[in-house]
């Protein structure tokens, strides 16, 4: 049903026209970028509440964390993005497809973290692996472009996530750790 589920009026066409779309949608006359940030805001902050609760030992919690706090900044830049194409709105059709893409990341994130609380709590880390791999393919520049070892636990995990089988045991960071980045927590 999500597959088949409309996002926008437009949903079909190329992306241009897409992004279009949503930049009238966050433009001044409907301002549903306040919405969207939000709702991203609210997962990060109970992503970071509840990783916090989670025993030091389980690594599931620093990587919700890490996850939770990686929204938080990315929000913070987009909003500042946001005002910046307020003030300069003969920029916005220029950065439209960047802006939609990078929302539709930050969407992604978030609902996978939200996703996953309740997965953790029943000692399944699947979720929040996919979560924490699409956080760092998208919403992280990956050092020396992702050639390294941050993912050797991929392999083995990536047949029960297709799955959607429980998986427990994974060795996940704190995405600021990964990435060498200061991810300021709020």
């Amino acid at each position: 049903m999500y597959r088949e589920a409309q996002v926008l009026p437009v949903w079909e066409g190329p992306a241009d026209i897409q992004a279009l779309e949503v930049v009238r949608l966050i433009g001044p006359r409907y301002r549903v970028d306040r919405e969207f940030l939000a709702r991203v805001g609210s997962v990060a902050a109970r992503a970071v509440n509840t990783a916090a609760k989670i025993s030091a030992a389980d690594a599931g919690g620093e990587a919700l964390g890490g996850v939770g706090r990686l929204l938080h900044s990315q929000l913070a830049e987009l909003e500042e993005a946001l005002t910046w194409l307020d003030e300069h709105p003969e920029q916005v059709e220029r950065h439209a497809r960047r802006l939609t893409a990078w929302m539709a990341d930050l969407i992604e994130v978030a609902l996978l973290a939200e996703k996953a609380l309740p997965e953790l709590a029943a000692g399944s880390q699947r979720t929040l692996a996919v979560a924490w791999w699409l956080a760092q393919a998208r919403l992280t520049p990956l050092p020396l472009r992702g050639v390294g070892d941050e993912l050797t636990w991929l392999p083995a995990a990536l047949p029960a996530m297709l799955a959607h089988e429980p998986v427990t045991g994974l060795s996940l960071c704190d995405l600021s750790a990964v990435t060498g980045s200061k991810v300021a927590g709020r």
